[in-house]
């Protein structure tokens, strides 16, 4: 089931790379400052499910100010970053950003309604700490 439900969170972000076309992430790593942006990166469940099939490993957690996946200003995730990434540009129009982000978790959620898991909604390094421990692989 997990590998279908990443299926379905795949498809998801590509329809979410197509919205923010041609608008692109030029990696530069700034967003990943979390604390500097006054930013939170929260997940929900089928975004977890997606992530611990697409990044088994742990992560080394330092601190809530710096996104975990950021070494030397690259995301070691990038291919399989979780929405906020793919929305939250730094230098872009935060209503847009805000209107594509309630999009996605809507999809999400009906992701969660055709599985039936809980939704959940939760910043990632609760996520990270074992929170939603009990929908992993």
């Amino acid at each position: 089931m997990h590998a279908a439900i990443a299926s379905r969170v795949g498809e998801v972000y590509l329809w979410l790379d197509q919205q923010l076309w041609p608008s692109r992430c030029n990696r530069c790593g700034r967003c990943c400052d979390l604390e500097r942006f006054g930013h939170r990166l929260f997940v929900c469940t089928v975004e977890w499910i997606y992530h611990l099939y697409h990044n088994p490993q742990p992560v080394d957690i330092q601190g809530h100010g710096r996104c975990p996946y950021n070494h030397s200003g690259l995301c070691t995730i990038y291919d399989h970053r979780f929405a906020g990434c793919r929305i939250f540009q730094c230098d872009k129009d935060m209503d847009t950003q805000a209107m594509i982000y309630e999009t996605t978790l809507a999809k999400f959620k009906q992701l969660c309604i055709a599985y039936n898991i809980p939704y959940r909604y939760v910043d990632l390094f609760d996520a990270l700490n074992g929170v939603l421990s009990d929908i992993g692989p």
